[in-house]
């Protein structure tokens, strides 16, 4: 392809590559089209037919007398050079890529030169303007925070104010607690128109809801008073807030009561066994069910009474009296 003339002011030369009259030949710098001019217009400035950028025609390409150019090798090099660095396809679609996607793109030194200054420019513009819009954003939120402190500061009299006149309500005392208060009484037996102490009788104060679902061992209470496992049943009843003792030789007990809670007293004779066929009444039943894990093990058949505590009330001295039935 023949280059379009140029400063130089020459025609055209002939467009047929191969052609002798075009001494120079050269690749666009631009398209990589290749070119050929005449020897004449080496030095001069040509515009590219192809893709119309102008360019620098090279000098004349030195040939033998034979009319075969002799390689100039420092040409060929600065050439491939030049073509690795700017080499495209022209023949391809618009968007399609100019370079293989596993080649390695060749640093555009000669092309990005001029580029250069701008892409700084770039980066410095985007740079101050994220600085500018920080400290931007930075001012407004303190001159805000600052706006608000003296409103904030003359609306807090008044809020004072209006919270003083508001009535307050005054809490409510809480309810003091009373201490657990010692109940006694005396256990007896009523035999042949005596009265005598029943010495060794169980006493157990027992609230009328366990609430939890623990059952004891009544058996373990019948044991002797250093028994391990009878300690133990005591010590977790009056974690529950039941307590346990035994009669004197006089048939006196005292137990702690702690008159909030509804409770009633459980006693268990020693000495006197219960009716023939030793029905043991309801409501003594229903009760050790809740406490302890059988009513054998804790009554067996011995005689059983049950006496409800009032609530709330004065305590008084309970006296319980089981009578023989036996002829």
């Amino acid at each position: 392809m023949a280059a379009s003339h140029g400063s130089c002011g020459m025609p055209a030369a002939p467009t047929e590559v191969g052609n002798r009259f075009m001494a120079i030949q050269f690749r666009c710098n631009y398209c990589r089209s290749l070119l050929g001019i005449a020897e004449s217009q080496a030095g001069c400035t040509v515009d590219c037919p192809r893709c119309g950028r102008t360019q620098l025609v090279p000098g004349k390409s030195p040939r033998t007398d034979s009319g075969t150019p002799v390689p100039d090798l420092q040409l060929r090099s600065a050439l491939s050079a030049l073509s690795d660095l700017n080499a495209t396809v022209s023949a391809l679609p618009a968007n399609a890529s100019a370079t293989p996607q596993n080649a390695t793109l060749p640093q555009p030194i000669l092309l990005i030169d001029g580029l250069r200054p701008e892409i700084r420019t770039t980066r410095y513009t985007g740079l101050l303007l994220a600085t500018a819009t920080a400290v931007v954003f930075g001012c407004g939120f303190f001159l805000g925070r600052s706006l608000q402190q003296p409103a904030a500061a003359e609306r807090s009299p008044q809020i004072d104010v209006v919270k003083q006149q508001q009535p307050t309500e005054k809490p409510l005392p809480p309810q003091a607690a009373q201490p657990p208060q010692s109940l006694t009484g005396r256990i007896q037996i009523q035999r042949n128109g005596k009265q005598q102490p029943d010495s060794g009788a169980l006493v157990i104060l027992l609230p009328l809801q366990n609430p939890t679902r623990l059952r004891f061992d009544g058996s373990a209470l019948h044991t002797e008073k250093d028994n391990p496992a009878r300690l133990a049943t005591i010590a977790a009843l009056s974690q529950l807030h039941a307590h346990f003792d035994q009669a004197a030789d006089d048939g006196s007990f005292s137990l702690h009561y702690d008159t909030q809670t509804p409770a009633a007293l459980l006693v268990i004779s020693r000495h006197l066994a219960g009716p023939p066929g030793n029905p043991l009444p309801a409501d003594c039943e229903l009760l050790i069910n809740q406490w302890f894990e059988s009513t054998a093990g804790l009554a067996g058949r011995l005689a059983t009474k049950l006496h409800p505590l009032p609530a709330d009330q004065p305590l008084t001295p309970v006296s319980l009296t089981f009578q023989d039935a036996t002829p």
